[in-house]
């Protein structure tokens, strides 16, 4: 059962928009050894594919200069993707949003992860104009 109404969609979409970050402009995001058993860490990676584009966009949007999301930029990210969204991950419905989990992570860890984002050939910026 989805638990996001049709409004609450439009008003994520209209806030991921606002991010002026272009999709094109992004191959993936990777979280660098992010999940895993500690010592076995592995990326949590975000590819520009149907159905992951928002995440994609919110992730580079957060990503600081320096290559870091940092707890206070995972809590701007949680923001843009609403209360509904974050209910639904939180009660592991469908796919569970893992990329709404992993934030929270970050946010309850106080400790920045490191994050690259790579751009398509032929970009130099991930930004709209």
């Amino acid at each position: 059962m989805n638990m996001v109404s049709e409004e609450e969609k439009q008003a994520f979409l209209q806030r991921v928009k606002a991010l002026r970050v272009n999709p094109d402009a992004i191959k993936e995001v990777r979280v660098k050894n992010f999940i895993g058993e500690p010592g076995r860490e592995e990326d949590y990676v975000i590819p520009n594919a149907d159905g992951k584009r928002a995440s994609l966009q919110i992730y580079a949007a957060i990503t600081t200069p320096a290559g870091v999301i940092t707890p206070d930029s995972a809590r701007r990210g949680l923001i843009v993707f609403g209360d509904a969204y974050r209910a639904e991950a939180n009660q592991g419905l469908g796919n569970s949003h893992p990329s709404i989990s992993n934030l929270e992570n970050i946010a309850r860890r106080e400790k920045p992860v490191r994050v690259e984002v790579a751009k398509m050939p032929g970009y130099t910026s991930i930004y709209t104009n």
